[in-house]
This record gives structure tokens, sequence and C-alpha cells, in this order.
């Protein structure tokens, strides 16, 4: 997104619109794909030698559960986007762009959960547990202070 500079006022000018999904660089992500542009409503000021721009961003991303192993999609969204940049007397526009993607990658979790019960998979069969409980046998673990207990001490 490309801000032109000279039009600024401190007043503030509202920007609205929306950025392809291509912003976001996740082309080669096996984990995390975007589904959706990146939409932004974002409110820039002159202030002193500075430009300020704050406002919300937010997508839709799909991702892969850390525990089932399943994709699901989750909005990513950013209410309280803020930065500033420092203008150099002559410069015509700034692009902020490169903030806008950054912001939306840094809350993209983790360890992502499609639901809060989410149950996992089977860890001897691999069976995803939120379809319904595997057939295999469980293996009873040995306790592994067992044999310290028994110590006489």
């Amino acid at each position: 997104m490309r801000i032109e500079t000279a039009r600024l006022t401190p007043a503030g000018s509202l920007f609205k619109g929306e950025h392809p999904a291509s912003v976001l660089e996740l082309e080669h992500e096996a984990l995390l794909h975007a589904e959706e542009p990146v939409v932004y409503e974002l409110t820039v000021r002159l202030v002193s030698h500075e430009v300020l721009v704050q406002g919300r961003i937010s997508t839709k991303i799909e991702v892969q559960c850390s525990r089932c192993g399943e994709f699901f999609s989750t909005l990513v969204e950013d209410s309280s986007f803020l930065c500033t940049y420092e203008i150099e007397p002559g410069q015509d526009s700034l692009d902020i762009t490169e903030d806008i993607r950054e912001a939306i990658l840094l809350l993209i979790p983790a360890f992502p959960v499609c639901r809060e019960d989410c149950r996992g998979v089977c860890m001897q069969c691999g069976r995803n547990l939120n379809e319904g409980p595997c057939s295999c046998k469980k293996k009873v673990l040995n306790d592994p202070w067992e044999k310290l207990n028994r110590l006489d001490l």
C-alpha cells in the first residue's frame, strides 16, 4: 500500500481497501494458505516530520491444526495496527505493505488448534480422534519410577 505523503494533513485521511492475498507471500508454505485479500481501514496523519498510520487490518487464512492435522479457516485481525514513519524532505510516497504483511504474520498462532476440544490423533494408529475412537489396543506404559519406588532406603 502506497501513501502519497504530499497530500497528508494533520487532520488525517482515511484509507479503506484490500490487497490481494499474494502480499503475504505464503505461496510456498505447506502449513498455511492465504484465502482472502488483506482488508485494511487505516487513518493516516502527518505529525511534524512523521506519518502516523493506525487502524484495522485483517484477512482469513487456512492453517493446519497442530493437534489433528486437519486444515481449518481462521480470521487473523489486528484491530490496533499502529506504525510511524519518518519522512525525508521531498519524499513523495511511503510504502507500508511490508509492515502490514509483518503484522498479519506475527498474529498467526505458532500452534493453531481447530477447536478448543480438539482430541488430536491416536499416537499408535494415527486416526483422527475427533472422528471417533480408534480400534487399536492401548499400550500400558510402565511407570518410569517403578524400580526406584521399590528400593528400600
